[in-house]
């Protein structure tokens, strides 16, 4: 093995001599080096076998009464456990990383405001169906907002700002959106 030696990740045999000789020291780590060790292939799961494994872990950790046992045994654990003054200070108040004095800005499902749901109220009531009626039409009724929710938060519950469209004609980019403000302005007007 007198040439430089660049074994093929088969070890079959060089790479720059084509010397056949490397056939013989397949396996042999000494004379391929560490990094040619060859490994042993993984083990393969059968179907069966990972079926049967699934079926164990749902039975086990689904279980209604195996989950029960477990939060029995976590509460347990952290029963009588104490904190420091220190620590419930750290955690608690405006020491908390997540504090936020305006309470306002934290809400964030202003969707499922009741004021919200009057004013979808309204609108459909007002309008009934899409208002950009056509052949086209499709989906059930989206009351959208003409001027955008974020930035114009005093007109979100106006009923001018608000128009019925079914889904096909609901706009669905900023660009479109901004496209058609005047359109939806003057059928929300003209009413």
């Amino acid at each position: 093995m007198d040439c430089k030696i660049k074994i093929s990740k088969s070890a079959e045999r060089c790479v720059s001599c084509s010397n056949e000789r490397l056939k013989k020291v397949k396996n042999n780590s000494r004379a391929l080096g560490k990094r040619w060790k060859l490994q042993k292939p993984r083990k393969r799961w059968s179907k069966e076998a990972l079926h049967r494994k699934a079926k164990y872990m749902r039975e086990f950790w689904l279980n209604p009464k195996r989950k029960a046992e477990i939060s029995r045994k976590i509460s347990k654990t952290l029963m009588g456990r104490k904190l420091s003054n220190e620590h419930v200070l750290k955690m608690s108040g405006p020491n908390h990383y997540a504090w936020n004095p305006n309470r306002e800005e934290v809400r964030h499902d202003r969707r499922n405001d009741p004021e919200y749901k009057q004013f979808v109220k309204k609108v459909k009531k007002r309008d009934g169906e899409c208002r950009l009626k056509s052949k086209e039409c499709y989906g059930y009724n989206v009351v959208h907002h003409i001027k955008s929710w974020r930035k114009y938060p005093k007109l979100r519950y106006e009923l001018i700002n608000g128009i019925t469209l079914c889904q096909y004609h609901h706009p669905r980019k900023r660009f479109d959106e901004q496209r058609l403000i005047p359109i939806f302005k003057k059928l929300v007007g003209s009413n």
